[in-house]
Formats: C-alpha cells, structure tokens, sequence
C-alpha cells in the first residue's frame, strides 16, 4: 500500500497547486475589473446629466460613451482587457470587454454612484427628507399639504374605487400624517410615520410594527401622486376601535392629489 503515497501526494499536490492558480486568477481578474468599474463611475459622475440619467434607467448612455469613445478610464479598461488576454488566451480580452463586461457596467455604475446621486438631489435643498421632496415642488423650509376629494361622476365612472377623499401632509421635520374617507363610511381613517428620500420621491412608512408604506412622488408643478402598493394600517380618527388595514385594488393603488393651503392639513 504504500507504494502509492507517493503517486497519491503527486496529484494532491497538483490539485492543491490548481486551486491556487485559480485563485490567484480570480483575484487578478476582480481586481482589474473593480478598478476599471471604479473609473467608468468615476467619470459618469462628471456628467452634467448624471442624475437625469439615473432616474431614468439610461446609464448605459454614458457608460458606452465612456468605453467606447472616451479616454477616461483607457489605462484601466486596457489593463483589464490585456489580463484577460494572458489568461484565458488571445482575443478574449476584447470579447470580454464588449460582451459580458460591458452589457453589465450600467448595474455596476449605477451601484456605485447611488449615493452621491442620491446626495446631489438631497443637497440642492436640504439634508432631510422633506427637504428633499420640496425641492421638486418649490416648498423649500416649510411643510406641504395635498387634498383630493372625488366627484361623484368620478367614482361613478370607477365602481371598483373605495377611497373617496385622501389629506396628506409631508412634515418640515420628515414625516407625514394621512388622512382617507371610503364609499359607505363617515369614518375617517388615518396614519402617519415617517418618510426617507428615495432617487424618486419619498417612501414613508406607518408607524407601526409591518405597517406598510406608501410612495409619494412629485407630479407637475403642485401636484403629487400617492402610490399604495400593498397595504398601510390605519386607524379609525376620534376612536378607540382596533387598526384596521387599507389595502391597494385595481382603482385604489395610485392616486392623483393636488397641493392646497397649509391650513388644510392643520391638526393632523
């Protein structure tokens, strides 16, 4: 038996020798390709237009821009292209490059860049969230109030609609208070909590343990749409009653409201 040992300490060293390799390979490569990723989102946060890309999914725009016909990042995109090459064979480098690399650079771009994205909107009025939503509506330091109560000839039109009035208030200090009538009830129902800025808006959540959240994103110049996407839980206002759960239908998941006075939303 053991004439073997030694054949048997051959291959596991072979093995074990492989499996170095491969990971000195793989650590070359994530290297090389971090630090060319790192460029390209270096340089696409120099771009006038960065944040209106980013919001609407376009950041391909600018990374083909940037591999394909800048300068920027040459260095690194042809370190990364040329490792590739001495490991994997001539050629591959560049079908890398454009391939698999290059079809995923938006993804990694847009990982890198969000929060200076998100900082950039933030900034232009304000660290808080509220600030942040006002900077979309001109309501910079102060709260904003939006109101919608449908008609009859509305709900008439969407008999699958519930919600009859929606009073929502985004506070100066970042939370919000809701306030929701529905068809065949004078109970007005109510949440409130609070609210971070998103690239898009505001997403609040209840004040309760899974309440739910809601999205709030600009509409227009003095408009606003509220989006429920699931449920919140709400409660009954002036009762002692147990929370009840406003959920999301084919009518009541987006609503349309519009800013009216502060006064409007006073006691909430």
């Amino acid at each position: 038996m053991h004439r073997y040992v030694p054949a048997t300490l051959g291959i596991a060293a072979v093995l074990m020798a492989s499996t170095a390799l491969a990971k000195e390979r793989s650590a070359l490569e994530s290297a090389s390709v971090k630090a060319a990723s790192d460029c390209v989102a270096a340089a696409a946060l120099k771009d006038p237009n960065i944040v209106t890309l980013y919001r609407e999914n376009r950041l391909k725009e600018v990374t083909n821009r940037i591999v394909l016909r800048s300068s920027a990042c040459d260095s690194p995109l042809t370190a990364m292209r040329l490792l590739h090459d001495r490991l994997y064979g001539a050629g591959t480098g560049r079908t890398f490059l454009l391939g698999d690399y290059l079809a995923d650079l938006p993804r990694a771009v847009g990982e890198r860049i969000a929060g200076e994205v998100v900082k950039r909107i933030a900034s232009e009025s304000g660290d808080d969230a509220a600030k942040g939503y006002a900077m979309h509506n001109g309501l910079e330091d102060r709260g904003t109030c939006y109101n919608r109560v449908y008609t009859r000839e509305h709900l008439a039109k969407r008999p699958e609609q519930t919600v009859t009035s929606v009073l929502l208030h985004i506070v100066s200090d970042g939370g919000f208070a809701l306030q929701v009538t529905r068809r065949g009830s004078d109970d007005v129902l109510a949440a409130d909590g609070s609210c971070m800025q998103k690239i898009k808006g505001l997403l609040c959540r209840v004040d309760a343990k899974d309440g739910g959240s809601v999205r709030v994103v600009p509409s227009g110049r003095d408009g606003a749409l509220l989006y429920l996407d699931d449920r919140i839980q709400v409660t009954v206002t002036d009762s002692d009653g147990p929370a009840q759960w406003l959920s999301a239908g084919k009518d009541d998941d987006v609503f349309q409201l519009n800013r009216v006075a502060e006064r409007a939303c006073r006691g909430m």
